[in-house]
């Protein structure tokens, strides 16, 4: 029973001094930020989920009248410690289902510069005026998102794709044959004359080349029961734009470190190893003259 509660009290101090350890490392994380900050007004990025990187060119126009231009532009592969990194501080729904679509294929981050600041994509609001008077709020946001759906709805969906490439296959077939019949009816008119001789006998020799006893594709579909799907009904975004400067600057250097270094040279976010000297006091003053020239290295000396 002894050891037991020994095991107990040591498992708390462990969690506790873990806690403190996370604690201090995103104060430092904010910290690191909100130095950037003031570098990095004018930069902004936006992370496209795999489903939505058709967005970025329906929304370029928008960004063109709002006199944003892009600077950077970065295909990425996610992965979960990544992600959350990147969404630090931020607004986007992080919930099974989002974070398994932002995982299935390459992200897309784009980064922009704003050149006119008094301009915004959302329209502010008045506080003076009626909810019902205001200007339309309806965002980007709202008109790519998506829920996700259920095991039954992917299945049919699967099925409907597979369906169309049946059908496109069986097509190109088609037009394959009459092709090539369209060239042995071609080859044999033009074979009846002697001058064509050589000519056709080339055509004809190609025509035997293209064999259309080819395989029939497989379509079968088949379900996958143990295949893992998220719950349904769970927010997924097409992307993501920082709503506060602390996640703008932390998402910018991970996704975009070279534009950054161009403006603001980040504060490593993890504090290197320190080394702790004890020296005898007898040696206090010969310590100190060797430790001048490295004075800036020294975070404390007594």
């Amino acid at each position: 029973e002894c050891q037991e509660k020994q095991n107990i009290e040591k498992e708390e101090e462990e969690k506790t001094i873990a806690s403190q350890i996370a604690a201090r490392q995103a104060e430092r994380k904010r910290h690191r930020a909100e130095l950037m900050v003031p570098h990095l007004r004018h930069l902004n990025f936006v992370l496209f989920w795999p489903h939505c990187i058709h967005a970025h060119h329906e929304l370029y126009e928008r960004w063109d009248l709002n006199n944003i231009i892009m600077v950077g532009r970065e295909e990425i592969q996610l992965t979960e410690e990544l992600a959350l990194d990147i969404l630090y501080d931020g607004d986007a729904p992080i919930n099974e289902a989002s974070i398994h679509m932002l995982l299935s294929a390459p992200a897309l981050a784009i980064c922009f510069r704003l050149l006119d600041v008094d301009k915004h994509f959302i329209p502010p609001i008045d506080p003076a005026k009626k909810p019902d008077e205001q200007p339309p709020q309806k965002t980007a946001f709202d008109m790519y998102k998506m829920y996700s759906p259920t095991r039954e709805a992917i299945f049919q969906r699967r099925r409907e794709q597979l369906q169309k490439m049946k059908e496109e296959s069986l097509y190109k077939r088609a037009r394959r044959l009459s092709e090539v019949q369209r060239l042995a009816r071609q080859a044999i008119e033009e074979a009846k004359a002697e001058r064509q001789m050589r000519k056709e006998q080339r055509k004809l020799e190609i025509l035997k080349i293209g064999d259309l006893s080819d395989e029939e594709e497989d379509f079968t579909f088949v379900e996958n029961e143990t295949e893992y799907f998220p719950p349904p009904g769970l927010l997924i975004p097409g992307f993501y734009t920082p709503p506060n400067d602390i996640a703008k600057t932390n998402g910018l250097a991970i996704l975009f470190p070279k534009l950054v270094a161009e403006h603001v040279t980040p504060e490593p976010e993890y504090l290197p190893q320190h080394v702790l000297v004890l020296l005898d006091i007898s040696k206090r003053y010969k310590a100190l003259n060797a430790m001048a020239k490295y004075k800036p290295l020294i975070l404390h000396r007594k």
